[in-house]
């Protein structure tokens, strides 16, 4: 493998302090590009386990993959103020990446900021308690280029299921991976931010900032018609808000005696809305259950399922109630929410989204002496997420998936666990409704959480304890990572893994979990 990455940066930048005035002018140019090749070639087939060459494989399948990106930039910005009172930035940025498509490579992302220092004021010269006061506001354009570096193209694939018979003989082949987008361009996100800064006493702040914003022109895979051989292509379609508030709470190292502290505290609520989609097109739905929905109107990927009301336990109920085409006993009740007297996709209910209602964090430093504690904890609430490997873990005849133990000690058994509220194991007498309902309240499950991300417990060695060597500073510590982690109810490995893609975000299957990490260690001063 071997991968280069070329940045060069050039700017220009102007200082003038003139009476009351300050102006800081820069322009600038940057240019990034990155290549890099991987060959990998894989055996199979070796004779004895014991070989540890692939040289004793009988087998081998080759890869090679190359890619290049490259991106330049123009930027200009200016700075002004005024008795350190009154502030102005404005900034200018062209940007044009290998990554769109040849007719519109480039994109253009103003910003302007304001700033009032009302503490600066003369007539606040005699306020004692809030000793600084900022007003801030500011608006702001944004590009988005993380597609991929070939998005913008037409692409074929080689290999065994593409060649074919010319004649008598096998030749080889390629089929059309992806269609082009000469007019695929940047994302765009316009916002503006609303926002204030406050000190009290010189040792305790709290800022709190306002921001709606709406981003156009998204990076998304749009359907295409059947006929044409594929099923999405990239496209810029549709715009979407966000809109929510911040608020950040924080201490300068208070001290008393031999004592010290310090604290900082964060917490985040955001919501988006879809206003648009392609042209013509009022949802996408994704999941492999069509579960999960993006619509104008609503939130982005939405998970959508069945509301549970029980099991099964008899045939007769089964006859008489309305229930999916296949039920057997042992599978779900679910709520016929639209009282059609039958159960269809359409008595699917939204449960909630991946995005949660709010994200928090809060970090502590103590230090006593020589010694200092510092600890950091971050977490989420009102995030939902589907647990596709609960919902096979019952079985569905769709192959095999390791089965949780949640799922087994609450499966129903009509001897063994008669309340049981998951439905029963059905791995040879396959319903069709155990498929169909995957999508359920029950499998879909709260992803709040609470995480000691760091813990670090550090010991300053005395000065005089020191050897009269050259060491003027020495310290030991002991951190961890992902200390531990409480989860309100998700069963799956970890609330924070899903898929990449954001129109299915909130689907969970076989997602690794967060690695422990202790650390022991010293820091020398020479």
């Amino acid at each position: 493998t071997t991968n280069y990455n070329y940045l060069t940066e050039n700017t220009l930048t102007y200082n003038k302090v003139f009476d009351k005035h300050a102006v800081n002018i820069l322009a600038g140019y940057t240019y990034q590009a990155e290549n890099g090749s991987e060959s990998k070639v894989t055996g199979g087939n070796i004779a004895d386990d014991n070989l540890q060459n692939i040289a004793g494989a009988s087998t081998f399948t080759v890869n090679k993959d190359d890619y290049k990106w490259t991106q330049i930039s123009y930027l200009a910005r200016i700075q002004y103020a005024y008795e350190n009172k009154y502030l102005l930035t404005a900034t200018l940025r062209r940007d044009a990446s290998s990554r769109f498509g040849n007719n519109k490579k480039w994109g253009s992302f103003p910003s302007v900021s304001l700033g009032w220092v009302l503490s600066n004021e003369k007539f606040y010269e005699n306020v004692k308690y809030i000793t600084f006061v900022k007003l801030r506001a500011s608006w702001g354009m944004a590009g988005n280029n993380q597609i991929g570096n070939y998005s913008a193209i037409a692409l074929v694939n080689g290999g065994a299921d593409a060649n074919y018979i010319f004649g008598n003989n096998l030749a080889t082949g390629y089929t059309a991976d992806r269609v082009s987008n000469l007019n695929l361009t940047w994302e765009t996100k316009s916002s503006a931010n609303f926002g204030f800064d406050l000190a009290f006493f010189n040792q305790i702040n709290l800022s709190l900032d306002y921001y709606t914003g709406t981003t156009n022109d998204l990076l998304l895979k749009a359907p295409m018609p059947a006929q044409s051989g594929f099923v999405t292509y990239l496209e810029n379609i549709g715009r979407v808000r966000n809109s929510g508030l911040e608020v950040e709470l924080s201490t300068e190292q208070l001290k008393f005696r031999k004592w010290g502290w310090r604290f900082s505290a964060q917490i985040a609520a955001n919501q988006n809305k879809v206003l648009a989609l392609a042209p013509g097109q009022e949802q996408i739905i994704q999941g492999e259950e069509g579960n999960i929905v993006t619509k104008v109107g609503g939130p982005i990927a939405e998970i959508y399922g069945y509301k549970i009301t029980g099991i099964f336990k008899e045939q007769n109920a089964v006859n008489t109630t309305p229930c999916l085409p296949g039920t057997l006993v042992g599978d779900y009740r679910m709520e016929d929410v639209n009282k059609d007297g039958k159960i269809n996709t359409d008595d699917r209910i939204p449960i909630g989204t991946y995005n949660p209602k709010a994200t928090y964090g809060f970090s502590s430093a103590f230090s006593y002496a020589n010694f200092e504690l510092s600890v950091g904890f971050n977490g989420v609430i009102g995030r939902t997420i589907f647990n596709r490997q609960l919902a096979s873990s019952n079985g569905s005849g769709e192959g095999f998936a390791p089965p949780f133990q949640y799922y087994f000690d609450n499966r129903y058994h009509a001897d063994s666990n008669p309340d049981g509220f998951f439905c029963m194991p059905n791995f040879g007498n396959f319903s069709s409704a155990r498929k169909q309902s995957k999508a359920n309240t029950l499998y879909t499950e709260s992803g709040d959480y609470i995480r000691l991300r760091n813990l670090r417990l550090t010991y300053n060695i005395p000065a005089s304890r020191l050897t009269k060597g050259k060491i003027k500073a020495a310290r030991i510590y002991i951190s961890g990572n992902n200390v531990f982690t409480y989860v309100k109810k998700y069963h799956g490995f970890n609330p924070e893994g899903t898929t990449e893609n954001i129109l299915t975000s909130g689907q969970a299957q076989s997602n690794y979990p967060f690695s422990k990490i202790w650390l022991i260690g010293c820091n020398l001063t020479f």
